[in-house]
């Protein structure tokens, strides 16, 4: 099988910035900043950092046109162009791609809201993920809709979650006799969090 090459999966994210006079490439800046990230340089100059300090191991990998490496600047306009959509899907096929199926997987679902971001309804951003609790990966994720809350989207990223034999854990908000019975079905275990209130309802299952 062919492995999953990230780096050419990302040139095919949306750029929504004009071809002309492009002199950085999508997949490039991506990468540099994924990278940069899991380094521990969070924040657009902190990436900017990240690309001065490891100048000539990047250009080694990278293998830019003339050997030039974006500035902060031009990293950020790259982020702020790209369809976001598109690059979590990649990112969700990427990890999901190297999911570790031997042994049992105990996997996370959480809500939160995204600090510093602001939608059009001058609300925080929430998302959905769900994640390994021993390594800390995000498998999957989701924008709650504005309009909606999470127990929709819950459920659609336990539908849509392709590997079975994992144990996930939900808190009091999900416990709810639809969202179990769709884990169930899908081939995994779940861990609940139960109110006294709810003793009962949870024998139905």
């Amino acid at each position: 099988m062919e492995a999953y090459n990230l780096r050419k999966r990302l040139e095919k994210v949306t750029d929504k910035r004009r071809k002309a006079g492009q002199r950085h490439s999508t997949g490039n800046v991506l990468m540099i900043v994924f990278m940069a990230i899991m380094s521990g340089f969070n924040g657009y100059r902190a990436i900017g950092d990240f690309t001065i300090r490891y100048r000539e191991e990047l250009l080694d990998y990278l293998n830019p046109n003339k050997d030039r490496l974006p500035s902060y600047s031009t990293i950020r306009r790259v982020l702020n162009a790209i369809d976001r959509t598109e690059l979590f899907a990649i990112l969700e096929e990427w990890t999901l791609n190297n999911f570790d199926k031997n042994g049992k997987n105990w996997v996370s679902i959480d809500g939160k809201a995204i600090r510093g971001s602001i939608n059009k309804d001058n609300k925080m951003i929430q998302l959905v993920s769900l994640f390994r609790q021993d390594s800390k990966e995000v498998l999957s994720a989701g924008d709650i809709d504005e309009k909606s809350n999470e127990i929709p989207l819950v459920r659609k990223l336990i539908e849509d979650f392709p590997f079975e034999e994992v144990i996930f854990t939900i808190d009091a908000m999900h416990t709810q006799f639809e969202t179990v019975q769709k884990i169930k079905e899908s081939g995994n275990d779940v861990v609940v969090q139960i109110k006294k209130t709810k003793k009962n309802y949870m024998k139905k299952l």
